[in-house]
């Protein structure tokens, strides 16, 4: 896939590197959030989520930047979030200009 593609509800940047996994970019209510989704089972819900904070391009921007940069690979996430979905770790928004914070 060299381009995002428009699905329900959001976009399907790519598929994980090692195939488990779609890597998609969901609109949420207050933010973005980039998202994996199951190969074998793409309705289910999300398997992991990361918010990007805001609503405007520059926070599409971003989650779109890191969805694609990221390989999605099991024990890494992608970079620039400000809120763990998993883990519930946040990360002040502020001063945010592009996708550096994350690990």
């Amino acid at each position: 896939m060299d381009t995002p593609q428009v699905i329900d509800g959001g976009w399907r940047v790519k598929a994980s590197d090692d195939g488990r996994h779609y890597i998609d970019v969901m609109p949420m209510l207050f933010n973005y959030r980039v998202v994996t989704t199951p190969v074998v089972a793409p309705w289910l819900l999300p398997a992991r989520h990361w918010c990007y904070a805001g609503k405007g391009h520059g926070a599409l921007l971003r989650a779109m930047a890191a969805a694609m940069a990221w390989s999605g690979a099991d024990g890494t996430e992608p970079l620039g979030w400000n809120k763990n979905g998993q883990t519930g770790a946040w990360v002040a928004p502020t001063g945010h200009t592009g996708i550096e914070v994350g690990t």
